[in-house]
């Protein structure tokens, strides 16, 4: 699209490095598009980025109640969390090199958020709180 007057366009950068194996040869190769989030304007750019993280005695709390009962405790990790998460606020950035389409001075708008972002950590939380809710689970008015 193109870029809306009295919008800005936040700058990206493409990261690269070389994963090596334990015999020191290079195993893959990894790449991360990210977003210069230090070059975000607050109130502009966005407005919140806090997510609450679990308070420890909540966590030491869940951890004796489990032992107690001889319950399994299982964790998993959610691979590119970060981008799953919705962004709210109105993000311009240049198209990636090699990725082009249409005239050059066309931007895109960002409806999911990128590594980088101020926003992120709180995109992907209220995603999972939504999700969580969605499938019949409330959180705790203490510790949400």
């Amino acid at each position: 699209m193109d870029l809306p007057d009295g919008q800005s366009v936040t700058p990206t950068e493409m990261l690269a490095e070389r994963k090596r194996g334990a015999d020191g040869s290079i195993d893959k190769y990894k790449g991360r598009f990210v977003v210069r989030g230090d070059k975000q304007t607050y109130l502009v750019d966005y407005t919140e980025v806090w997510a609450p993280v679990v308070r420890y005695t909540t966590l030491r709390v869940f951890l004796a109640y489990y032992i107690s009962k001889r319950m399994t405790i299982e964790q998993t990790d959610v691979t590119t969390a970060f981008l799953n998460g919705d962004v709210e606020e109105n993000i311009y950035i240049r198209q990636p090199l090699g990725y082009e389409r249409g005239d050059a001075p066309k931007v895109c708008r960002l409806r999911k958020a990128l590594y980088g972002l101020k926003q992120a950590a709180r995109a992907w939380y209220n995603k999972l709180k939504d999700t969580l809710e969605e499938m019949g689970f409330d959180p705790c008015p203490e510790d949400p």
